[in-house]
């Protein structure tokens, strides 16, 4: 297995982003159960174009989710997204960093993912153990390009 690409984005966030993802949030909030689950339909929408119908059937965020929150699989573009998210609920709180704990949880899952660890499937809800599965059965077929996304509302 090797890397093809790899990119890493900084960029300090101002007010003004911060405005614009709360707004996105904010137009989210009725029909979601939580802003987490708001901030997850946000960046489906406008990083992928799901549309806002069909954003449920992509996250996967929960108790026994391994850290990843959604998984949109895209067979006409053969990639693989996988993201995690962390979301704050103040400009203030923006200036924190992504926290190491969850970047360690999503390589111990693409480390099961891509050694096809049967114990995966144990250890995850049951919409993860869904994607899993999708994934498994579409790599043994063809290639994809697997991207892991990492977004968020802070630093």
């Amino acid at each position: 297995m090797s890397i093809s690409s790899l990119a890493i984005v900084r960029h300090d966030s101002t007010l003004l982003d911060w405005s614009l993802v709360e707004k996105g949030i904010s137009n989210r909030l009725d029909y979601s159960p939580s802003r987490e689950h708001a901030f997850h339909c946000y960046l489906l929408e406008n990083v992928f174009g799901i549309l806002p119908d069909a954003a449920e059937d992509y996250i996967i965020d929960g108790g026994s989710d391994r850290g990843i929150d959604f998984i949109f699989i895209d067979h006409e573009a053969r990639t693989i997204e996988i993201a995690t998210t962390k979301v704050v609920a103040t400009f203030k709180k923006s200036r924190k960093n992504f926290p190491g704990a969850t970047i360690d949880k999503i390589i111990s899952f693409m480390d099961d993912l891509l050694h096809r660890r049967e114990t995966l499937l144990s250890n995850s809800n049951p919409l993860l153990r869904l994607k899993i599965e999708e994934i498994w059965d579409v790599l043994e077929q063809e290639t994809y390009a697997i991207r892991i996304h990492l977004f968020s509302n802070q630093k």
